[in-house]
Formats: C-alpha cells, structure tokens, sequence
C-alpha cells in the first residue's frame, strides 16, 4: 500500500478521547499498523505513528531509500 492509500483511511481521535483510552489507541496503531491522527478543537495535532511507518520516514528525511523500494 502507498502512503497517499495509507494516509486515506487514516482515523483521528480527539485529544480527550485519547486521553481516556490511550491503550486502545496504542493498540491500534499497534495491531493495525495504522497511524492514528491526535486532534485538539477539531485541528490535527500530532500523529500516533507505527513503527515500521516511522522508520520509513526517517530513511526518507534522512536521504536514504525506504526498505520498501529496495531491491
């Protein structure tokens, strides 16, 4: 799946909602493998990445190739 896809189904919380039930949201990042964007007042905030997601866009700021297009 590619990032625009990935990004497409992406589900939001509100930060008290996250707030209460931070395990089951970490959960589902987890299981789901599915980032989950943290919104305050109805804006996005920050965004609960997996961390096979994280390491990918960590290869891409750092100029290096993401293993997905390796090879």
């Amino acid at each position: 799946m590619n990032s625009t896809a990935r990004w497409k189904s992406t589900k939001s919380v509100s930060a008290a909602d996250f707030r209460a039930q931070i395990a089951s949201v970490v959960s589902f990042v987890e299981m789901a493998e599915k980032p989950v964007v943290i919104e305050r007042h109805g804006k996005p905030v920050v965004v609960l990445l997996p961390i096979p997601e994280w390491q990918e866009l960590q290869g891409i700021r750092e100029g290096a190739m993401p293993e997905s297009e390796v090879g």
